[in-house]
């Protein structure tokens, strides 16, 4: 089995799913690859994110679409995201070479760091520097994406 516990920068290492329906996507991803879901919540009970599973091991990630995106037309969208040692110098770099910033960076508790960029054409792709979360437990086995760096 692929596992993973860290990636080489400038390789893809997570990917997530951003939709306004999370029951439903939960309960499509879970039936169709055999996944588990895997919810974490706010201090409010609500939850802010899922981790899918495939034998007890972290695959991919999900959020709820906030509903001004949803209601501006914006469809669910899988995001992967790049390992970078350095997110800060990552993004001078994407803006120095006339890319832009989608998102600024931003922490993601002490699971890591993240930003999303686009190139100059308008393409987007997510950053990530690891914090407690490397990126995925698991790749390039069925069920799970695939990746060469994996």
């Amino acid at each position: 089995m692929s596992t993973r516990d860290s990636y080489a920068a400038g390789t893809p290492c997570w990917i997530d799913l951003m939709t306004a329906d999370v029951d439903a996507a939960t309960g499509f991803y879970t039936s169709l690859f055999d996944w588990t879901a895997q919810d974490s919540h706010g201090e409010d009970g609500t939850r802010i994110y899922t981790n899918f599973l495939r034998e007890g091991q972290v695959v991919a990630g999900m959020s709820g679409q906030p509903p001004e995106m949803a209601e501006a037309g914006m469809p669910p969208v899988w995001s992967t995201y790049v390992a970078t040692e350095d997110l800060d110098a990552t993004v001078a770099t994407v803006e120095q070479a006339g890319g832009s910033v989608l998102m600024p960076t931003m922490d993601v508790m002490d699971a890591g760091r993240m930003a999303i960029v686009g190139d100059p054409g308008g393409a987007a792709i997510s950053l990530w520097q690891a914090g407690s979360h490397q990126g995925a437990d698991v790749c390039n086995e069925t069920n799970t994406w695939a990746g060469t760096s994996c």
